[in-house]
């Protein structure tokens, strides 16, 4: 399977408690013609079954280092798991013109479904997103490690840091992913600065890094949110 990791960084299940839980989907995909792909699904989303979706969220794909074709990847997510089934039960003429322009113009790459740990559902419009796939052998400990490292981190820049669980779909080893988004990828860079010099991410990296290893890392700016709200 191609590798290809996603919007959401997934940490140890005992976090949900913590979390907001939001239950999502993601698919890769190659597409040809990017414009005409969001007239084609704003077509769709400005229909009845298209506002009856959960949130959908599009982006770009811009930093990847795995050998695969994909440059973009859309989202689905709610804090309803059910929600997500909806995706295969529509059938009206948006519908129908936004499959067929699908089959002519846009190529999958992978799907995966998961659950967010740690998700601040308010800053979902943050524009510039890095996620890092992990295969962490220990949740738990991870899980506590991180809970402590992202109180003390949380207020240091204008942006979220977010743990999520793969539940299926995911390339082998990958067990979480975790995500930091800002407004512009500057905001990310100045965050990224002082995260990485605090006492926190020191205590946090020394901690995971025998039960833990980062697989892969993708970067990507946000295109067009839909129901968002």
């Amino acid at each position: 399977m191609k590798k290809l990791y996603f919007t959401l960084a997934l940490v140890a299940t005992f976090l949900t408690a913590n979390a907001q839980n939001v239950y999502w989907s993601c698919y890769a995909m190659k597409v040809d013609d990017p414009e005409g792909f969001v007239k084609a699904f704003d077509a769709f989303m400005a229909t009845e079954s298209g506002k009856s979706l959960p949130g959908v969220g599009l982006s770009q794909i811009q930093f990847n280092n795995t050998t695969n074709d994909a440059t973009h990847q859309l989202c689905f997510f709610s804090p309803n798991p059910d929600d997500l089934q909806m995706l295969s039960k529509f059938n009206n003429v948006e519908a129908a013109l936004l499959q067929m322009f699908a089959k002519e113009n846009v190529e999958m790459e992978q799907s995966i479904l998961g659950n967010s740990l740690v998700f601040d559902v308010s800053k979902v419009d943050l524009t510039f997103t890095v996620s890092y796939a992990i295969d962490v052998e220990d949740p738990i400990a991870y899980g506590k490690a991180f809970m402590e490292f992202h109180k003390a981190v949380s207020k240091m820049f204008d942006g979220d840091i977010q743990l999520h669980e793969a539940i299926a779909g995911q390339n082998s080893g990958d067990t979480h992913y975790m995500n930091a988004s800002a407004k512009s990828m500057g905001d990310w860079f100045k965050g990224k600065e002082k995260i990485f010099s605090s006492k926190a991410f020191q205590t946090f990296a020394t901690k995971v890094r025998p039960i833990s290893n980062i697989t892969n890392s993708v970067g990507w700016t946000q295109v067009k949110l839909w129901n968002a709200n």
